[in-house]
Parts: structure tokens; C-alpha cells; sequence
């Protein structure tokens, strides 16, 4: 790739990290994300903090557009922390830990707190909670660098400690522990004064699951693997100030729809989100700026416009600084 050193090619500057904080969950479903076809030169780190929040206020059952229903509204806001380093040139080796708050904002009118479920044995149902989310750990590594980037990637994340958590209303975590390979394929070019990237990347995740018995689809594991992509353009234009817009989506392999099968078999345990089939397709915009040769300042919005068996409207927001060090000598 040609073009100003200030982009993701050179990682010289605060533009040219920003394209690394990226993925920066396995698990997180929060949808303001990007991604990067580059890792970090040998012996460079940068470090990320930052804010966000998830919010949803509607349900959709299956794919009836017609039938979806107003809802208390669910809130998450979260503490994302991310640290990367360059162990060669090609390989990368990065760590993400979200420290989440769930609670929900009680409608009067609503439904279905404050009485949850209405079962003795949930009255926990709608309480607010703090937690510490999937900590993910992943490797990535530059197979090809140019013109075409192919970059490599396999995650580690989980989150057993969550289990009590996982069937609340505004739940959080699937107490499960994914493994993750990926596969990032990038392009960029110069057009005028403006460094344009095309970037796509799929993932499988595979999940250490548990077993799901006496359901009338049959014996099952559950939550499901899951397959994710993401497809997005960077735009960097003269100054500090670059841009992404993208669409991504996650859809489970296997699992119920949310029927009158499923809500007498299912929706009364713990496990009535992770046994439900679902997918869903997401559109978001990311700015950066440039704050100095060493840090900048990221603002980051999505939107949920497809979903089967879950919000419709989910909304995510996130904001937050990195620090680039270069490589030593």
C-alpha cells in the first residue's frame, strides 16, 4: 500500500493505531466495533480505554416484524480495557476485558419488570448487577502483507462465572468458554489525497456448551456455535480525522425460534436466551481522531436493522483513547 504513514500501513502515528483496536471482544455483543488487516510492527503495544453502552426497549419473536413488542428498556454500560503488543512483525498477540453494569430502566405501563417471570425461584430477574465480562485473548498473524492482506487470527474468551447471570433480563455473558478462528481480507489504496481501505472478515466460534435435555427439538447443546462476519471501508482523509462505516452480523447455528413450544419449554429456565436460534445484522459508523503522534480519541455508534428472536432496536455507543508505543530503538 502506498500513501501517508498515517494510516494503518505505517503505525507510526495515532491514525495508524487506531486501526488495531479492533475486535475487541469474542463475546461482547456490543456492535460498535471496527476492525484492522494490519498487526502491530515487532515490539510495539498500544493500549486502549474506553466507555459504552447497549441499550434495547423492543422484542421481536422470530422473524414477525408485525408482532414486535414494547418493552422495559435494558441497559448495559461497560469499562472496555484492551492492550495489544507485536511480537514479530507479522504476529500480534492482544487481550480484551469488559467490566459491565446491567440494569433496567422500569416503564410504568411495560412489561415485564419490576415482577419478572413471575416463578419465586427467579426474584433476582430484573435486579441490576456489575460483573466482570469475557476476558478474550487472541493471536493474529499477517499470512500475506501486500498488495492483499490476509491476516490469521485464534481467540480464547470465556466467562463460567457469569452462569447466575445469563438468564436475567437485561442478561449478560454466556458462561461458556469460546474458542475462535478468524480470517481478515483487506485492500487499500490511494485516491487522491485519500487513503481508502476495504476490509472483510469471518469468524466460527466454537463453544464448550452445555447440554440441553427434555426440549421438544430433542437433546441439544446450548448456547450454539456461532458463525460472524464483518464487512466495512475506512476512509482517511487529510488531517487527524478518519472514518468506517460497516455492516456486521452473528448468526447461531442451531437453536428454537420463540414459539408457543419454546416458551413453555424453555423460557421459564435460566437458559431461555442461550436455547433460542438468532441472528441478527448491524450497521455502524466509527470516527477517529488524531490527538497526537501517539494517541487518539475514538467515537463509535451501531444499530441492529436485522434480527430474528431478539431486539430489534439494540443501540450501541462507545467512546474511549488509545496510546500507541513504538517499537524501542
Amino acid at each position: 500500500m502506498g500513501g501517508r504513514s498515517n494510516w494503518c500501513g505505517g503505525l507510526r502515528s495515532s491514525k495508524g493505531a487506531l486501526g488495531l483496536l479492533a475486535g475487541l471482544a469474542v463475546s461482547n455483543l456490543g456492535v460498535a466495533h471496527g476492525e484492522s488487516g494490519w498487526t502491530l510492527p515487532d515490539g510495539a503495544h498500544v493500549l486502549y480505554g474506553g466507555l459504552g453502552a447497549n441499550t434495547f426497549s423492543q422484542l421481536q419473536f422470530a422473524d414477525d416484524v408485525e408482532g414486535q413488542q414494547t418493552i422495559d428498556r435494558g441497559l448495559r454500560t461497560r469499562v472496555d480495557l484492551f492492550g495489544a503488543t507485536g511480537l514479530t512483525d507479522r504476529l500480534q498477540l492482544s487481550a480484551y476485558v469488559p467490566v459491565v453494569h446491567a440494569q433496567v430502566l422500569d416503564t410504568e405501563g411495560r412489561g415485564p419488570c419490576p415482577d419478572g417471570v413471575g416463578t419465586s425461584t427467579e426474584v433476582d430477574y430484573c435486579d441490576p448487577f456489575t460483573t466482570v465480562g469475557a476476558p478474550a485473548v487472541q493471536a493474529r498473524y499477517a499470512a500475506v502483507t501486500d498488495p492483499l492482506r490476509l491476516v490469521a487470527g485464534f481467540a480464547v474468551a470465556g466467562d463460567p462465572w457469569n452462569a447466575s447471570k445469563r438468564g436475567r433480563y437485561v442478561g449478560y455473558g454466556d458462561a461458556v468458554v469460546d474458542l475462535q478462528p478468524s480470517l481478515i481480507v483487506a485492500r487499500s489504496w490511494t485516491l487522491g489525497a485519500t487513503e481508502v481501505g476495504l476490509l472483510g472478515r469471518g469468524a466460527y466460534t466454537w463453544r464448550f456448551s452445555r447440554l440441553i435435555e427434555d426440549s421438544p427439538a430433542g437433546s441439544f447443546r446450548a448456547p450454539a456455535d456461532d458463525l460472524r462476519w464483518l464487512a466495512e471501508v475506512h476512509l482517511a482523509p487529510p488531517g487527524p480525522v478518519s472514518i468506517e462505516l460497516g455492516l456486521h452480523g452473528l448468526e447461531r447455528l442451531w437453536g428454537l425460534d420463540w414459539d408457543g413450544s419454546y416458551q413453555a419449554a424453555h423460557f421459564p429456565t435460566v437458559d431461555r436466551w442461550t436455547t433460542l436460534y438468532y441472528k441478527h445484522v448491524a450497521a455502524g459508523a466509527k470516527v477517529s481522531v488524531a490527538l497526537s503522534e501517539t494517541m487518539g480519541l475514538h467515537l463509535g455508534a451501531s444499530r441492529v436493522i436485522s434480527v430474528r428472536n431478539g431486539p430489534p432496536d439494540t443501540l450501541d455507543f462507545s467512546v474511549g483513547v488509545h496510546r500507541y508505543f513504538p517499537a524501542s530503538g
